[in-house]
């Protein structure tokens, strides 16, 4: 584990990390790893579960990736876990959102030359700036999306019997433009998570966003729904072990693929 410095828009933000690097005898130790893997977790408030880089979710997912020889790194925000700062609100993401991108424009500058992006619930739409922004680039190999938390807001609502309302319709959840926007135009392997007992991330939601006819992979899709037995968070008993288990096969299988459309270049 180590402590990070990023220069954030009101001053230096001091984020905990936990990082597992590549080593090899046949490189220097300056030598970036071909891809890395970012875990972007959701909400740092305790009551939204999984809400630490050493919590059981992301530290499943991490040993997954670990066993297949991938280099990986998990943070927590400001004010949580190992983090110094004030931790933000629920209501508001600003500082989350700019800490994630900070995290990943840094992954990619000292230590990868592509990115693999897993992002939890509200990890989502914090990292998507800057997920694009690698996409752009070319530097986006693969994208895990994990209980996106569609229907989050229903949790806020001051009137309960709305909030319900929100959360049993039966139709697709209204997604922001600007997100939408960004999951459109990627055209590297996609996986999309979400737990059978997930009261805010119904599958019709993530379905009709793998169905726009917009996506610039519509004619030949990249993206793929898996649903497993769980809550939002995975957190009761093996519930993990599914998801990271899934997501471990997907990355063999997307980074297999990258490396072929590398050769063919």
């Amino acid at each position: 584990e180590e402590q990070w410095e990023l220069q954030g828009k009101a001053g230096t933000l001091e984020l905990g990390v936990s990082i597992a690097r590549q080593i090899s005898p046949a490189l220097p130790a300056s030598a970036r790893a071909k891809y890395c893997v970012l875990f972007v977790p959701g909400m740092p408030q305790v009551q939204f579960g999984n809400a630490r880089m050493n919590d059981p979710l992301p530290t499943r997912i991490m040993q997954k990736c670990w066993s297949i020889g991938l280099p990986t790194l998990r943070f927590d925000y400001s004010g949580c876990g190992r983090s110094r700062g004030t931790m933000c609100g629920p209501e508001s993401t600003a500082s989350m959102a700019q800490e994630a991108c900070l995290m990943l424009r840094r992954m990619l500058d000292t230590h990868c030359e592509r990115a693999v992006v897993v992002a939890f619930s509200a990890g989502n739409v914090c990292v998507a700036e800057e997920l694009g922004r690698a996409h752009q680039e070319g530097r986006l190999a693969a994208y895990v999306n994990l209980s996106h938390g569609t229907r989050a807001m229903a949790l806020a609502v001051n009137d309960p019997v709305k909030g319900l309302e929100v959360l049993k319709d039966p139709n697709p959840a209204e997604m922001p433009k600007e997100w939408l926007e960004i999951v459109d135009a990627l055209d590297v392997p996609s996986l999309y998570i979400v737990g059978d007992k997930d009261r805010i991330t119904p599958a019709i939601d993530i379905k009709s966003v793998l169905s726009r006819k917009s996506r610039k992979d519509a004619a030949c899709p990249m993206a793929e729904l898996k649903v497993f037995p769980g809550k939002h968070a995975f957190e009761e008993g093996e519930d993990a072990e599914a998801p990271a288990e899934a997501i471990k096969a997907f990355l063999l299988q997307a980074l297999s693929f990258s490396n072929a459309a590398d050769d063919a270049r």
